[in-house]
């Protein structure tokens, strides 16, 4: 199950996403969804994780259970909020795979990734 690359309606489920979704809801009881966090997971209000995570330690985490993994930035790639996260191997080689840039992290001078576009964004919004 996985989200469809809808361009800029970047998160949009797939059917088979949805129906499994549903199937799931209607066999939970009303006690079980009604259930909540006594935590928050928000850390920081108005901040977004590309504005505090380097894309060093973004491609670490994503490669984690590989290896460690280095980012590739190439601006072309990030002029559409993309980047590579490779695992380099100890002969020169190195397996990477296509990443979406986290929103807020840097993709040219003076802007700012946001749902997969790069542009000048109110990052406080």
């Amino acid at each position: 199950m996985s989200y469809v690359d809808g361009g800029l309606k970047k998160y949009q489920l797939s059917p088979c996403t949805k129906a499994q979704i549903r199937g799931l809801i209607s066999i939970i009881s009303d006690k079980c969804l009604a259930e909540t966090s006594s935590s928050s997971t928000k850390t920081r209000s108005g901040i977004l994780p590309g504005q505090v995570i380097t894309a060093e330690d973004f491609c670490s985490g994503i490669m984690a259970s590989k290896g460690r993994g280095v980012p590739l930035l190439r601006p072309h790639e990030l002029a559409k909020c993309r980047m590579r996260c490779c695992l380099q191997s100890s002969y020169g080689s190195a397996m990477c795979q296509k990443e979406l840039v986290p929103n807020g992290m840097s993709c040219a001078p003076g802007k700012t990734c946001r749902k997969g576009v790069c542009g000048k964004h109110d990052l406080k919004s």
